[in-house]
């Protein structure tokens, strides 16, 4: 093997004709910016491991480089920066082709997604048919047995437990510059052929396999599909050839025209839900449990069903004639213990665990059947949510949102929503023509609720940055005619996401609490420098 592979790469040989490669299962030490930083896919160094143990594979695992610093997954950085990653493949699978005749290599990845899903890339998508379509022409990188016997079989057995596995659906490594377009089955005529010595000697089939976050964090989740993938993708049982069949679950693109979500508090229990659509259907879904200041729960999805309109499974919204809204889940959700996970995503999951989660509840709306795209719906909710082996029992009031994409806000901006308050109901937003204006740590600004038009100052003592997440954070809205609500913030959950022109948009969701008593939240955004936290 080369001499010129680095000490933060591993290499282990084993006996089967697999080649397992790790490529991002690093970690980064710098502060994040964001939009710049990529997450590192955690875990992915440890189910690479345990893949091998039960099939016998060679391994090559990166578990220490922070991908942002070499990037093993990109033809240009390995060409540039990691040439000794090509001799090494060369030296594996050359010693494996003269071994076997034939050789498969799975390029091991994450997907930072809690929904129980594996997207197979073998540079091609899986079409409504069933059928495989090339991404572009000569990308595929697996033979048409591989994947009848191989990838189908998965896809089988694994729905029969509950995950789903699509074909190229989010991450089809299709693009020229992914390392996985090195073993494309079409003639290379473009460019350098590192594998050109190769090619002569057998088949490779070669697959990037995307696992969801509840398929690599340790548990039995992982554990069952670690040896599905050993039994089906690596081959170390016999399995049928098996025939297309057409796609349960797919990501649906397209930019974001409806929403329809539900927000309330029960007990001590913080709850956001909502799944967003295109004009083709449900382009992903969220499910969102705040237990206190140091717990809390998150479900993401980002496959959803062709044809069945707000389901994002196990996340379902529906909305009946009557006026009623019902919000169902049932399956696993990451467990954090603090609020901060999405100031910097690789640094909140580290700290991650898998719970399971389910959610039964039902909302009925102060204005009967008048619900469908209403913006915001006041009303009561009932029924149960459980997380992590705890039962609440929900009956309280909340908000339902069903409603058209709006135009973005002008930044900063502020959202108050009291579904009980001693002025009545409340929702409280800024007027695009007079936005929030930031003035120190003091917010002055004007806020219009459906019946009255309030004068409102709101004190945020942390100003956006959680370091001082202990110190006082307050609310005071005002009206004109002199009455004074008072409020603490409680439990701030921040968001940062790219903004324009380089900048950050941080956008901070907490709990509000008026007189101890009357419970709501607070959604402020703001527009931050793009300096690292």
């Amino acid at each position: 093997m080369s001499s010129a592979v680095p000490a933060w790469i591993t290499v282990t040989e084993g006996r089967s004709p697999i080649l397992l490669f790790a490529p991002h299962g690093g970690r980064r030490q710098d502060a994040r910016i964001p939009g710049t930083h990529k997450v590192n896919d955690l875990w992915t160094a440890d189910v690479t491991r345990d893949l091998a143990a039960r099939c016998g594979a060679t391994t090559i695992v990166n578990a220490t480089m922070d991908r942002n610093v070499v990037d093993l997954n990109r033809l240009s950085q390995v060409q540039g920066d990691a040439p000794w990653l090509l001799g090494l493949l060369v030296d594996v699978l050359g010693s494996m082709l003269a071994r076997h005749g034939h050789a498969t290599v799975l390029v091991v990845h994450g997907w930072n997604v809690s929904q129980p899903a594996c997207d197979v890339g073998i540079g091609a998508r899986e079409e409504h048919d069933g059928n495989l379509a090339a991404c572009r022409p000569g990308s595929l990188t697996a033979s048409d047995a591989f994947v009848a016997e191989r990838v189908r079989a998965l896809q089988a057995r694994a729905g029969a437990d509950g995950v789903t596995v699509t074909i190229g659906s989010r991450y089809p490594a299709a693009h020229p510059n992914n390392l996985l377009q090195l073993f494309r089955r079409a003639p290379v005529t473009l460019g350098p052929d590192p594998l050109a010595v190769l090619r002569d000697r057998g088949t490779i089939d070669a697959a990037q396999i995307e696992l969801a976050i509840p398929l690599r964090w340790p548990g039995p989740r992982r554990d069952r599909f670690v040896t599905l993938m050993s039994e089906t993708l690596a081959g170390t049982a016999s399995v049928p050839t098996m025939s297309p069949s057409p796609p349960s679950l797919r990501a649906i693109g397209g930019r974001m025209l409806h929403r329809r979500g539900l927000q309330f508090v029960a007990g001590d229990m913080l709850v956001m839900t909502s799944i967003e659509a295109s004009e083709s259907g449900p382009m992903g879904g969220r499910l969102v449990v705040s237990h206190d200041e140091r717990r809390l729960a998150l479900f993401t999805g980002e496959l959803a069903a062709p044809g069945e309109p707000w389901r994002v499974p196990p996340l379902a919204i529906a909305v009946a004639s009557s006026g009623e809204m019902r919000v169902t889940f049932e399956g696993p959700m990451v467990g954090f213990p603090f609020h901060g996970p999405f100031v910097d995503l690789e640094h909140g999951l580290a700290g991650g665990t898998l719970l399971e989660g389910r959610l039964d509840v039902t909302f009925r709306s102060d204005r009967g059947h008048e619900l469908a795209n209403a913006d915001e719906t006041f009303g009561e909710v009932r029924g149960e949510l459980v997380v992590d082996g705890t039962r609440t029992g929900v009956v309280t009031r909340g908000v339902a949102v069903t409603t058209l994409a709006s135009a973005s806000r002008r930044l900063p901006s502020c959202r108050v929503t009291l579904p009980t308050s001693p002025w009545g109901t409340v929702a409280l937003v800024t007027e695009p023509d007079d936005p929030l204006r930031a003035d120190g740590l003091r917010w002055i600004g004007t806020l219009h609720g459906a019946a009255t038009s309030l004068d409102a100052a709101s004190i945020l003592r942390v100003a956006g940055d959680l370091s001082f997440a202990d110190g006082e954070r307050s609310l005071a809205l005002r009206e004109s005619g002199g009455r004074t609500l008072e409020g603490t913030l409680e439990r701030l959950l921040p968001v940062r996401r790219p903004g324009r022109e380089g900048t950050v948009v941080e956008t901070t969701f907490a709990l509000l609490r008026i007189a101890g008593t009357f419970v709501g939240w607070l959604e402020v955004s703001m527009v931050l420098s793009a300096s690292p936290e």
